[in-house]
């Protein structure tokens, strides 16, 4: 009785009020939807992650040295327990012009099997616009957030800044055309992390091929455990099954660290022998070259000295020649005096000749006497030409010794 009772009760309360019975149910129906879409949002996108993840074959484990990986160390986690696939790669953190802007971007390399045209590497990005890159040079850039004021479009060419000049050690070169955008399920978040260059935060990531870097050892190492695919990425048995793998590998991280140290140290060693041995040959060979620029400077200076001799004597010699010259030209003044004389002497002799032949009339005598007067005024004419040619061979003969003796010289 008691139960119809209170039935009736219930009853009586609804259809007395209607609309607030109505509106209790609205409410307690819009809570039971919010509270079960809430319930199933979180396993959809969990679900939704991991269906991306394996779609991209997203890595399950990344590794990372400050020594680099050689080909010894991918060996040697390939190998490890579990391990399903290892995949060495390059990465570096650089500023980048794009557009009129530098930005902060990590560089990926797209591995050798992308190259080959497989699809079976790690940690894919996924096309959004154009192609990926085909050649040397090209690159693929993560599309634009709604903050990107780059105005960064296909066929643009980004330029690496060599902020520290030591960018041909990471790059090939510092120029990429670009060909595409892409999403990466490596960087999921609005913030794509934080960086060591520039202002600290990462703001573009790009992917170019991986002979355009130039870089001695491997950056990264990523892997996948074997069945770890199998398994949702955010459940407890993908943790239980992926947490002793990473153990495992921290362990063969601290072997292969410490022989790759020995490496290293090994490395530094021999390039320091070669490096004192390449000091000591330079150092001989510049001591030799010294001593041989020292004898060359002695034979310099006594090339010098025996050059300011000569320079010397030649100047004693050209004032010998300028004092025989002047002697010569004193002589063939002389001879031309005497010239002169001579033929005065003859033009006295003509006059006196001339007086003879007016006074030839006057006596046989007198002209006899005027006829040897001019023979005797001819033979002295006669003997002062003959001084003056003798004077003049002379001058010539001394002048043609001096020119000789200047074109020795």
């Amino acid at each position: 009785m008691r139960i119809k009772a209170f039935h009736k009760d219930i009853l009586r309360a609804i259809t007395h009020s209607w609309s607030r019975f109505l509106a209790l149910f609205v409410i307690v129906a819009l809570g039971a939807g919010f509270y079960s879409g809430l319930r199933t949002t979180a396993p959809n996108m969990r679900a939704t992650a991991d269906a991306y993840f394996d779609g991209t074959r997203f890595m399950d484990v990344r590794l990372v040295s400050t020594f680099g990986f050689t080909q010894e160390d991918i060996e040697a986690v390939r190998a490890a327990e579990g391990v399903a696939d290892v995949m060495p790669g390059y990465s570096a953190d650089l500023l980048v012009r794009m557009g009129e802007k530098d930005v902060v971007a990590r560089l990926h390399a797209l591995p050798s099997d992308y190259a080959e045209g497989k699809d079976s590497y790690l940690n894919r990005p996924t096309l959004v616009e154009g192609r990926m890159p085909e050649q040397a040079g090209e690159c693929v850039v993560s599309e634009g957030g709604v903050d990107d004021t780059t105005g960064l479009s296909i066929g643009d060419v980004i330029v690496v800044e060599d902020t520290e000049g030591d960018l041909d050690e990471t790059l090939a070169r510092a120029e990429f055309t670009v060909v595409g955008f892409v999403r990466s399920s490596y960087y999921l978040s609005m913030s794509l992390g934080t960086s060591t260059v520039g202002s600290g935060t990462l703001n573009r990531y790009v992917y170019i091929l991986e002979e355009d870097f130039t870089q001695e050892y491997y950056t990264d190492l990523v892997l996948t455990v074997e069945g770890a695919a199998e398994l949702n990425t955010f459940s407890d048995a993908y943790d239980q099954l992926v947490d002793p793998i990473v153990g495992s590998l921290e362990d063969l991280a601290d072997v292969r660290a410490e022989i790759r140290y020995g490496e290293i140290r090994d490395e530094a060693e021999e390039t320091l022998a070669d490096a004192e041995e390449t000091y000591y040959e330079e150092k001989e060979k510049a001591e030799q070259e010294l001593l041989d620029a020292e004898q060359e400077l002695l034979d310099g200076e006594q090339e010098l000295a025996d050059a300011e001799q000569e320079l010397t004597d030649g100047e004693q010699e050209l004032a010998d020649a300028k004092q025989k010259l002047a002697d010569a030209r004193e002589e063939l003044a002389d001879g031309r005096r005497e010239l002169a004389d001579a033929y005065q002497e003859l033009v006295d002799g003509q006059a006196e000749y001339d007086d003879g032949a007016r006074q030839f009339a006057d006596g046989r005598a007198e002209y006899e006497d005027g006829v040897q007067q001019l023979e005797d005024a001819k033979a002295e004419w006669l003997d002062g030409w003959s001084e003056y040619l003798t004077g003049l061979n002379e001058y010539e003969h001394n002048y043609s010794v001096y020119q000789q003796q200047l074109t020795r010289q």
